[in-house]
């Protein structure tokens, strides 16, 4: 009887084991290129407190967490807008090692606690509380990344050719960043083709400058320039939410084939947050 009762586990172990095994085929993977994304800034929770009282230690301590999917490089975050009088800080300026983007290995982006140590001053004879206005902002340098398949080919006439058919506009929800590849276009004609990347601001900080690095068409190097400027490198400005890299190629066939359109960014970011804190008796 013992005999069979082990017999019967190891068949239950066997089924289980080969049960199991089959999710392999099942994996769930995310694609963190894509989207919006954002750095994200909070408080920490009583540092510091809602009121402050006069002459007292302050801790401030802000937690950043970077939600791209690329890596944050040059960072800096600064206090503006205190009044020394009310509440003066040991530094007001913190530089913050690399911040690795979210990945497969790291799917919740890295993430850095900044503190700033101060003193609170004297309210002001008479005065019963002083509300001090200040930011936070965090400025950076990161890349943006852009990849697709595309159909190629210099027939005016849509003849089809057994190939593919061009796509005169393809839009795009983002490649996980504040600053993302929303549209392409690809007009053709018999001498050859041209693309039409737009780069567009959708994260809530503001962009500083950004250059085009490769662009690439398959294997081949793409002579590209931002509209504007007929260069690789633009100056954003604040009012500005839109830009056009112009992308030219000469006709290699007038069959139609796929390949992939791919290019890379490098760009300076401006994040702030505006808050508040309160000086009491």
């Amino acid at each position: 009887m013992k005999l069979w009762h082990v017999f019967f586990v190891l068949v239950i172990v066997f089924i289980v084991g080969c049960g199991s095994g089959g999710g392999g085929d099942h994996v769930i993977t995310t694609n963190f290129k894509q989207g919006t994304a954002d750095v994200s800034m909070t408080l920490v929770e009583n540092a510091p407190p809602k009121e402050v009282y006069k002459g007292s230690q302050i801790t401030m301590i802000v937690d950043v967490q970077n939600e791209l999917a690329y890596d944050i490089d040059n960072a800096e975050i600064k206090l503006l807008g205190f009044d020394d009088t009310y509440f003066d800080f040991v530094s007001t300026e913190k530089r913050l090692a690399k911040l690795t983007g979210k990945s497969y290995t790291n799917p919740s982006g890295d993430r850095e606690f900044v503190q700033f140590d101060g003193i609170s001053g004297e309210l002001l004879e008479g005065a019963r509380e002083y509300l001090a206005n200040y930011f936070i902002v965090f400025n950076y340098d990161s890349t943006l990344e852009f990849a697709d398949t595309v159909c190629v080919s210099t027939n005016l006439y849509e003849i089809y050719d057994a190939g593919c058919k061009v796509e005169e506009k393809k839009t795009y929800s983002g490649q996980g960043a504040p600053l993302a590849i929303t549209e392409v276009e690809e007009i053709v004609s018999s001498l050859g083709f041209e693309f039409r990347l737009h780069l567009k601001k959708r994260g809530k900080g503001e962009i500083e400058h950004v250059t085009l690095g490769s662009t690439m068409l398959g294997a081949d190097v793409l002579s590209c320039s931002f509209q504007e400027e007929n260069s690789n490198r633009i100056e954003w400005d604040s009012s500005t939410q839109e830009v056009i890299v112009i992308c030219r190629a000469d006709a290699i066939s007038s069959d139609s084939y796929t390949t992939t359109l791919t290019a890379d960014f490098s760009y300076g970011y401006e994040l702030t947050e505006q808050k508040q804190l309160r000086l009491v008796k």
